[in-house]
């Protein structure tokens, strides 16, 4: 099996922070396993390590992970507008509380 290696992740653009964390865990470079890539998914961005896989392969992790993200962008949005109604209200009560305490201020001046 292909073993990963900082020079690998240089050829494919990995950016600094996540080589910096590879060469942390795995100074001498690693052979993926399901068990490591699991014990560090929180580690690494798998979806960007994609692009470690051969064409045929890279179809086939997408395929497989279709559903997944499609899950995730469903709950993210969802995640999102419930953020924006929510911080919309906030917005509004800091504007008005921030306007008439700026006016408040700005009439002392007087």
């Amino acid at each position: 099996m292909k073993r990963i290696t900082v020079e690998l992740l240089r050829q494919h653009h990995a950016c600094q922070t996540q080589i910096n964390k590879f060469v942390k865990l795995f100074p001498n470079g690693a052979t993926p396993t399901r068990e490591l890539c699991t014990k560090h998914a929180h580690n690494f961005n798998f979806a960007w390590a994609r692009r470690l896989l051969s064409p045929p392969a890279r179809e086939a992790y997408d395929k497989a992970t279709t559903a997944a993200r499609t899950a995730y962008y469903v709950a993210t949005t969802a995640a999102r507008e419930a953020h924006d109604k929510a911080t919309t209200a906030a917005w509004e009560a800091y504007d008005k509380a921030t306007t008439a305490a700026w006016y408040d201020a700005w009439a002392m001046e007087e």
